[in-house]
């Protein structure tokens, strides 16, 4: 298999990876719809139980793997135009770490931060070769079931099980109280009044082991890999390569039906838990990604229809900040004081607000080159205020322009 960064038209990469990056925000905010709402019987526990199982982290890892894309294709793009790329892509990640420190702590969504953090290793992995980084994402894939394994072992060994079971049960009660603080947060009557509460939940998150382990970065290795070897930039010809990781992702989604081995009674509650979390979910996200592109390669005549995914994915910054604000409005009290919702709206809900913002951002896109915070970004990155406006580049600096506008793509 090649090493090397696959060459293809910046026009093709630009639109498939937009189109997925558009699929994962409209997923991203079916689920933050769904875990706003009232759970319930009937249609309304078949709806949320639908969320969970087709859509929830199936679209916060097709964000993530698209965010590893995002940096192979800067990373060949920087090599070649042979400018240096290490220090710009440190700076991305500073500013990215501004924006999840904004999303986190005035807003209560964590996703961001990590990124930026995790973003990091990837100038040094990006070095080695597939037969290495492939075998590395899938150790990541289970690192956090093997860590609540390992250290439920480690005390059943030494401290026994009951004293486990009552560790466990401690962090648990500590692990609600500190998500409390975000329905908390959301009962304050200004949101002045809520960031203490949201910044108390960010020093108990930021500290929790979850964050000491490469989970996001299996999928940016996942991104650098497809984009490495062109199933992301050249479908057609990768279609058996696609086909075969559909297959896997879907097989291994269904072994989370699989009843779990028989473990000896007395075992300890932390590693039951890790054994039920070995079959991780978002698998379906290969499936989901793989026939979207696929729809891209053979399709040609269906890309109108995915046209507004195309123009949210262009401004995904800016639109995952839409669409927590959003969020934020309608169920604070110190806005709607909506609550929560009834599970019946989750659907049309995030329906209705994608589509809205993808007419604002087809409006923003008619007079601007970059999304409000894709331009906020590389002005910060660059150390320089960086021309918005699409009228700001003459008829002889189009080739400029569009360089201009591929790099932002991938933001």
């Amino acid at each position: 298999m090649k090493t090397g960064f696959s060459s293809v038209s910046a026009n093709e990469r630009i639109q498939a990876l937009d189109i997925l990056r558009g699929f994962a925000l409209l997923g991203m905010l079916i689920v933050h719809f769904g875990d706003r709402a009232a759970p319930g019987a009937g249609l309304s526990g078949l709806i949320l139980r639908g969320v969970e199982l087709l859509v929830s982290e199936r679209a916060y890892a097709t964000f993530a793997l698209l965010f590893g894309a995002g940096f192979a294709v800067q990373l060949a793009r920087a090599r070649f135009r042979g400018v240096p790329f290490q220090r710009i892509w440190l700076r991305r990640q500073a500013v990215l770490a501004g924006f999840g420190a904004i999303a986190h702590g005035v807003f209560g969504y964590n996703v961001l931060l990590g990124y930026a953090v995790w973003g990091v290793p990837l100038l040094f992995l990006e070095r080695f070769p597939t037969r290495v980084l492939l075998p590395m994402a899938l150790v990541f894939a289970f690192n956090y079931p093997l860590y609540f394994i390992v250290r439920g072992a480690i005390e059943w060994a030494t401290i026994g099980a009951a004293a486990s079971d009552a560790a466990y049960a401690a962090w648990r009660e500590g692990l609600s109280a500190a998500w409390d603080q975000l329905s908390i947060a959301r009962d304050q009557t200004s949101i002045v009044a809520a960031v203490p509460h949201r910044i108390r939940h960010m020093a108990w998150f930021y500290v929790q082991a979850w964050n000491f382990l490469p989970g996001q970065l299996e999928f940016f290795l996942y991104g650098l890999l497809a984009y490495r070897h062109g199933l992301l930039t050249d479908p057609r010809r990768h279609a058996r390569t696609i086909l075969t990781w559909m297959g896997i992702g879907l097989a291994a989604w269904l072994t989370q039906w699989i009843p779990l081995p028989a473990l000896p009674a007395g075992t300890p509650v932390r590693i039951v838990r890790g054994v039920e979390m070995w079959s991780r979910s978002y698998w379906l996200m290969f499936t989901w990604v793989g026939a979207a592109l696929l729809i891209i390669g053979y399709k040609p005549s269906w890309r109108p229809l995915l046209t507004p995914f195309a123009i949210t994915g262009r401004a995904a910054l800016s639109n995952y900040f839409a669409q927590i604000i959003t969020i934020d409005l309608l169920l604070s009290r110190y806005a709607f004081g909506l609550g929560i919702f009834p599970a019946s709206s989750v659907l049309p809900g995030a329906l209705i607000v994608y589509a809205a913002l993808t007419l604002l951002t087809a409006a923003w896109f008619r007079r601007y080159q970059f999304g409000p915070l894709e331009w906020v970004w590389r002005s910060l990155t660059y150390g320089r205020r960086q021309p918005l406006r699409r009228d700001v580049f003459k008829h002889g600096d189009h080739e400029e322009h569009q360089e201009h506008k591929a790099q932002d793509q991938y933001l």
